[in-house]
Order: C-alpha cells, then sequence, then structure tokens
C-alpha cells in the first residue's frame, strides 16, 4: 500500500456542514489511520467572525500542541490550521498527508489533497502535532518498504529500473 492509498478514498466526497466538512475530513482520517476517535464538536457557520476559537481550543483539548517547525520538518499528519478568506483567524483545517500534499475540504466543495505550494503555506497559522501520532509514524516507519514512501511515479520508476537491472 503507497501513501497515496492511505488517502484516496477520501478525496472526492460531497460536503456537508458539519459532517463532511474539514473537520469531520480530518476526524475521520485521524480515525482510520491512526485510530484515533476525535470528539465531534459543534461548529456553526461563521464561528471565526464571533470571535470563537474553536479549532485551536478544541484541537488542544484533544492533546495536540503547537509545533515551530520548518515546512521540511513538517510530518504525516501534522494539522495546519488555516485562515480562508477571513480577518478573524483560524477557520478551516487540513492534514499533511506525505509527499507535498494537503488533505483538506473547503466549504460547498468535494475534499481534495491539494500541493501544499505556496498558496497553501501562506494560510497557514499555525501546525499541530499529537504526541501519539509521532509515535504511530515512528512505529509504520520501522515497518514499511521505503519504495512504498516515493510517490507513484517514482515508485514506478524505481520498480521498473530494478526489474530491468537488478544488479544495478
Amino acid at each position: 500500500m503507497s501513501l497515496y492509498d492511505t488517502y484516496a478514498h477520501l478525496e472526492g466526497r460531497p460536503y456537508v456542514d458539519g459532517q463532511d466538512d474539514c473537520y469531520g475530513l480530518v476526524r475521520r482520517y485521524y480515525r482510520e489511520q491512526y485510530g484515533m476517535a476525535l470528539t465531534n464538536y459543534a461548529r456553526p457557520i461563521g464561528f471565526d467572525r464571533g470571535g470563537l476559537m474553536l479549532l485551536t481550543d478544541n484541537f488542544m483539548r484533544e492533546g495536540f500542541r503547537t509545533v515551530d517547525c520548518s515546512w521540511r520538518e513538517i510530518q504525516i499528519g501534522d494539522l495546519f490550521l488555516m485562515n480562508i478568506a477571513s480577518r478573524h483567524g483560524a477557520n478551516h483545517i487540513g492534514v499533511y498527508v506525505g509527499n507535498g500534499y494537503l488533505l483538506h475540504h473547503l466549504y460547498q466543495r468535494p475534499s481534495v489533497a491539494d500541493p501544499l505550494d505556496e498558496r497553501w503555506k501562506a494560510r497557514v497559522l499555525n501546525i499541530l502535532r499529537h504526541p501519539d501520532v509521532f509515535a504511530l509514524n515512528n512505529q509504520k516507519l520501522q515497518k514499511t518498504d521505503a519504495r512504498l514512501l516515493l510517490p507513484p511515479h517514482l515508485r514506478s520508476r524505481f520498480e521498473n529500473r530494478s526489474t530491468e537491472n537488478p544488479l544495478e
């Protein structure tokens, strides 16, 4: 199983307020990947304009902590608190799924894994990490064939090369 296989089925989900939204997607990802049952907090539309810090407060309650790291140090499972078209703080979340991709669910759009490029990096207010996720990632890494961590286009090149000339 490749990294892409771990989240591909979460892409293309239709948006449903309070269920299949950015928080619902993150909850599902953490449940499937790490066995973590994050609380389904109420999230009224426009909560950020009312001065509520729902995303920050709720993730802190769940054990996540802010990390101060460079983009090179982000890890699979890190959460990004983002600001989308608002002047009032974090109103969107996504999760880093590896290979330079951010899994998220924008309002009234299907869920998607987008390249974590400058347009998304500019919207990130905080990076959050859960200590259990860090430990589980390390356990998975010790049991994983390193080729599976490569993006599909590089993995296929490596696999083709190793079958053509196995001694190279």
